[in-house]
């Protein structure tokens, strides 16, 4: 694979020249999978919904404060009963209580706050209400493309290693059109795994392809072809190196190396073994 980057401005310095060859990871899908499977409508309404509690909490700080101080001017504890009841509410953001009775006593400016507090709060108890309904229609739009996504080749084949469980299921899935909501916790699963598919790189995932990269100027990057490889787990492949080191014909032409790990103790030396894992272990002095 080669990555095409713009021209140096510095003369005569390259990348090439710090790292001609580097390993490139690939993401197991396209990142459009990703882009196409957003919930903009439901995202715009989470995102209200958490400005509306933090503006709703700060007015019924404000508004509080100001009910509290207007109680304190008024002697008569008739006309306070309503402004208390009014303070309470609002502190708790719940509906103005005996806002009539109290409105006479207050400012314009302190009933004007209190009509914004009272649209933001009728807002969030919409939100709340209404986004339920908002999210479905949603997962009824995305849910082809989601299917899509799931019917990739690249992803189906990276699926059935990773998860053969999941993979069965995604088939059962795919072959019924009209599951709808039934199938919502798998659903969710798909989600998850497209979006690990498309955003995470990580060299030990199923969904992830490695290649060789050099750099290049002037010509769009080359396209490549994935191809698979079997690849044996680190556990066999150290059962397989501890087995043959046992065989004399290749014993007596192994080479000895410094373990790098190796570091002088008290009384001894440490360093990294493999011996059903890697552990840690001690070679102690023992004076004779």
């Amino acid at each position: 694979m080669t990555l095409t980057l713009p021209r140096s401005s510095a003369p005569g310095v390259t990348p090439a020249d710090a790292l001609p060859d580097f390993v490139v990871r690939v993401a197991g899908l396209p990142v459009r999978h990703v882009q196409r499977l957003r919930f903009a409508r439901t995202e715009h309404l989470l995102e209200e919904w958490l400005a509306l509690e933090l503006e709703l909490g700060d007015d019924a700080t404000a508004i509080s404060d100001a009910l509290y101080e207007r109680i304190g001017t008024i002697p008569d504890s008739a006309q306070r009963g309503p402004l208390i009841a009014l303070r309470r509410a609002i502190f708790n953001i719940q509906a103005p209580k005996q806002l009539e009775r109290a409105a006479p006593l207050l400012e314009p400016e302190l009933l004007e706050r209190i009509a914004v507090y009272d649209r933001r709060r009728q807002r969030l108890i919409w939100i709340q209400t209404q986004g339920q309904g908002v999210l479905e229609a949603e997962w009824a739009a995305l849910r082809e493309h989601l299917r899509d996504s799931a019917a990739h080749d690249e992803f189906q084949r990276g699926l059935l290693l990773s998860s053969q469980d999941l993979h069965s299921e995604v088939l059962g899935w795919l072959s019924q059109p009209d599951a709808g909501t039934s199938r919502r916790k798998l659903e969710l699963s798909v989600v998850q795994y497209i979006l690990r598919a498309a955003t995470k790189t990580s060299p030990f995932s199923t969904l992830t392809s490695l290649a060789r990269g050099h750099w290049g100027s002037g010509e769009p990057a080359s396209m490549w072809t994935r191809r698979g490889y079997a690849e044996l787990s680190r556990s066999v492949v150290n059962q397989l190196m501890q087995a043959f080191a046992q065989w004399p014909e290749v014993r007596a032409e192994l080479r000895i190396r410094l373990n790098s790990s190796l570091q002088r103790i008290e009384n001894g030396w440490q360093f990294l073994a493999w011996r059903k894992g890697e552990r840690l272990s001690t070679l102690r002095f023992h004076e004779g």
